[in-house]
């Protein structure tokens, strides 16, 4: 029986959170996950703009710049990946501006849990 595999992009710049979302990934049997990470906003851009995942994990806080700023921008340039945005706290305020800007949902990383995300990703 072939077992379905979607292709999932992280970009984090914090390693823990990395660690975290990689083992709540690998809790889950069926579709399976395959995690690819980024630490930068640069190289998230690189890596959305070529449309190879199947769905990406964008954090909100990227350093240099927003996950909403980067959303912003790649889809300007005609990525077509559908994108949650991840933050370490909750902000309405950011959720609706998160979905206003195309982003596909909004979790909080505190809340974040092996179904939810697998829900979510799904």
């Amino acid at each position: 029986m072939a077992t379905d595999i979607v292709k999932v992009l992280l970009v984090e710049d914090e390693e823990d959170d990395y660690l975290i979302t990689r083992n709540l990934l690998r809790e889950v049997e069926t579709p399976r996950f395959v995690l690819d990470w980024v630490q930068t906003y640069e190289a998230g851009f690189d890596a959305l703009v070529r449309n190879l995942h199947d769905v990406c994990l964008l954090d909100y806080g990227l350093g240099t710049g927003t996950g909403l700023e980067l959303l912003r921008e790649v889809i300007a340039s005609g990525c077509r990946v559908p994108v949650i945005l991840l933050t370490g706290q909750e902000d309405h305020t950011v959720d609706v501006e998160a979905t206003q800007t195309g982003a596909t949902d909004y979790l909080v990383k505190g809340q974040i849990n092996t179904t939810l995300l697998e829900r979510a990703l799904r």
